[in-house]
């Protein structure tokens, strides 16, 4: 076998356990997906982080990917040891909630419902719960609370260090309908008079520093 025929076949098992991995995420995920018993959902999720583990490695060591090597080093430091990965289930958790609603809503190709969007709220509080060091109560959290908090905020470091995060324009647009709804139905305002422009102007800047 000559070397062109050694690299054809290397190629080829390179390919087949990338597809091979692949496969078996998409599997998991499905499994994940439909599955309704909560031990046996936490069983397939920690399976599906090992696979997708796996893949990721795979992914650095033989084929071009999107984000520079750092990238990668950084994120598996993140979510890789103990409190990693717990951590990573409540970041998982939060952020599937979000994708379900805005899937839901581009499959029937409408914006999301008011109820929908409180969820989404909620959940975007529920990740800022996860970097402060304090519980909702006031109380400082100890122990792996503690550790995944402070993990947390090395997540937000990574997020700013390497993405450009887009503001959540939909949660904004909406609270500012009903800032200036308040204003006509509840203040009397007239809409477009220069109290009501004033006030509009004042909120803008308040909600966007």
């Amino acid at each position: 076998m000559d070397s062109s025929e050694l690299k054809d076949n290397w190629d080829y098992i390179v390919r087949q356990r990338r597809k091979k991995l692949e496969l078996a995420v998409e599997i998991l995920k499905r499994q994940l997906f439909l599955e309704q018993n909560k031990e046996k959902k936490k069983e397939i999720q920690k399976e599906l982080y090992k696979v997708e583990d796996e893949l990721d490695d795979e992914l650095t060591e033989h084929w071009h990917r999107e984000y520079v090597p750092e990238f990668y080093i950084e994120q598996r430091k993140l979510w890789r040891d103990d409190i990693g990965r717990e951590l990573r289930e409540e970041y998982d958790r939060v952020w599937n909630k979000i994708r379900e609603i805005d899937d839901r809503a581009a499959a029937l190709k409408r914006d999301p419902t008011s109820d929908e969007l409180d969820i989404k709220e909620n959940c975007f509080k529920e990740y800022d719960m996860l970097g402060k060091l304090s519980n909702a109560d006031g109380t400082f959290k100890t122990g792996k609370d503690l550790e995944k908090a402070e993990r947390m905020q090395e997540v937000y470091k990574f997020d700013r260090k390497f993405y450009n995060l887009e503001a959540n324009m939909e949660l904004f647009e909406r609270k500012k309908k009903e800032y200036a709804d308040s204003l006509i139905t509840q203040m009397g305002i007239i809409e477009g008079s220069q109290e009501y422009k004033v006030k509009m102007a004042d909120w803008i800047e308040k909600n966007t520093q």
